[in-house]
């Protein structure tokens, strides 16, 4: 078997930043549950997501 070599990677390429945005519309699972046929300790148990963040029409 083949051993892997590590790469020495692009020798000029650089991270110049990083961001993230958290979108202020807070959606529970019960919404999500209006239109799948589920619950929300199903959801929870699985996935860990009580709620999630949604971007509006201003936000995008």
């Amino acid at each position: 078997m083949s051993k892997i070599k590590p790469s020495k990677g692009a020798p000029y390429a650089r991270i110049l930043g990083v961001g993230g945005y958290r979108p202020t519309r807070v959606v529970p699972n019960e919404v999500i549950l209006e239109t799948i046929d589920s619950s929300d300790e199903w959801i929870r148990s699985r996935s860990g997501i009580e709620t999630r963040h949604w971007a509006g029409p201003e936000e995008t």
